[in-house]
């Protein structure tokens, strides 16, 4: 098709159809917008269907103005007969005001009538909020497409978890005395929520890493991957159970665990529920340590890969679906974590070739 999403709206709410395209846009997501509304001409019908029908996804900026236009009503009226032949187009309210009660099965974002964003326009909404916006529609329109989805359980701490490690019943101090940490420069890895951490306290946020290790996973398979991180309802007693849910059921999952967040009470009991419901399922769990690595071990590692090579490529570049005849190869760095993760790889293979088993759950240590 065209378009992702076509955007239907009041002439009076112009502002908000200008900046939800723009955002889109930015997003690589491909949008049409009717910025001058055809006037009623003789081939509304043939113009408006045609635009309509080119665009996978509807969404409509739901307003008092909205309500009363005859534009968005046949607009909405008109992708409503798509979807019926194809579930996969969908139909999202952005509601600016109000709520349409009277569609239940469409999917109502109300972040900014929540919020209250409406009244002081485009211009002024808080960046937070309609980044939230952006985000909902982005990930409703990839749950419709053919990418292979991961979902991304991300335990660490947060902000609020390290400037306040009282109230979150950490012992700050124990973790700092263990690995022999500075407080001020452990702070600056957790600058906002969980996927704003930094691990080792470099620059890139985690959400950056597992974004270029979704596109270089990509890249190697030939098939489209997309990733979206835990809902956060994984924090909550009540809600957890079904926030696993939601994980367990997703093609292949990813748990990334920073080793400094295994003392918080929270942390730990999210992470034995997710082991616990995550067994039978496709899932990498991913531990960081506290510490970047030693220079001079990243350094001989450098030096194997580019020296070896073809031979060990398999165990840096591991191929997508994995060999199981290729041979097994380990770069020791001093310790047994090498010869465990061979072993472990050899018995993998093993199984995978007698049980004739296309899944296995993979323990990786970083």
């Amino acid at each position: 098709m065209a378009n992702d999403v076509f955007i239907s709206y009041s002439h009076l709410d112009a502002g908000w159809a200008d900046k939800l395209y723009k955002s889109l846009t930015d997003a690589k997501i491909s949008a049409y917008l009717d910025s001058a509304r055809l006037k009623g001409g003789e081939l509304w019908e043939q113009s408006l269907a045609k635009q309509v029908n080119e665009s996978r996804n509807l969404v409509v900026l739901r307003s008092k103005a909205a309500k009363d236009s005859d534009w968005v009503s046949r607009e909405v009226g008109l992708f409503d007969g798509f979807t019926l032949a194809d579930p996969k187009r969908r139909l999202i309210a952005v509601n600016l005001e109000g709520e349409d009660t009277s569609r239940a099965s469409v999917q109502q974002l109300n972040q900014l009538r929540t919020a209250g964003m409406y009244a002081a326009g485009a211009d002024k909404v808080d960046p937070n909020v309609w980044a939230d916006v952006l985000r909902a529609i982005k990930d409703t329109i990839e749950d419709t497409d053919d990418a292979v989805k991961i979902a991304v359980a991300v335990l660490t701490l947060t902000k609020a978890d390290v400037q306040s490690p009282a109230d979150s019943k950490l012992d700050f101090a124990e973790i700092l005395n263990t690995f022999n940490l500075d407080a001020a420069a452990v702070q600056q890895r957790y600058p906002g929520g969980r996927l704003d951490w930094r691990p080792f306290g470099e620059p890139s946020s985690i959400r950056t890493i597992v974004d270029d290790l979704i596109t270089r996973l990509t890249a190697a398979s030939g098939r489209q991957f997309r990733w979206r991180p835990a809902p956060e309802e994984l924090w909550s007693v009540d809600t957890i159970e079904e926030a696993v849910v939601q994980i367990v059921n997703a093609p292949l999952s990813l748990v990334v665990v920073d080793t400094l967040a295994l003392k918080h009470p929270d942390v730990y009991r999210t992470m034995t529920q997710l082991r616990d419901f995550l067994k039978r399922s496709v899932t990498s769990w991913l531990l960081f340590p506290p510490n970047a690595s030693d220079a001079n071990l990243l350094s001989y590692r450098s030096v194997v890969k580019k020296w070896s090579a073809p031979l060990l490529r398999d165990y840096f570049e591991p191929p997508i679906p994995p060999d199981l005849m290729a041979p097994q190869f380990g770069v020791h760095c001093g310790d047994v974590s090498e010869l465990q993760r061979m072993v472990r790889l050899a018995a993998g293979a093993y199984l995978a070739r007698s049980e004739g088993s296309p899944k296995a759950t993979f323990t990786q240590v970083r």
